[in-house]
């Protein structure tokens, strides 16, 4: 999906962009709901990480998923949790 915004004439012609078969609009506009619903798949479903998320004795702020290691910026601390 694309994530927007377009650079028409840099990175897509104008006229595949705007034309009529063109969904590039439509993913931009659906992109983000698509990625908060992944998200949100990925932690607050997943008991596993809820789990371990419960060990930290501060809630990180930020998550990074890397390759299945949960990363905790805060703390350094990681690992590895099979998805």
């Amino acid at each position: 999906m694309h994530p927007g915004p377009m650079n028409r004439g840099i990175e897509i012609d104008s006229s595949v962009a705007d034309g009529k078969e063109a969904i590039i609009l439509d993913q931009v506009l659906n992109g983000v709901a698509s990625r908060m619903a992944i998200l949100y798949l990925l932690l607050a479903e997943n008991q596993k990480i809820i789990e371990y998320l419960k060990e930290f004795e501060k809630t990180p702020k930020k998550l990074v998923l890397q390759g299945g290691t949960i990363l905790d910026p805060l703390s350094g601390r990681s690992k590895r949790v099979m998805l």
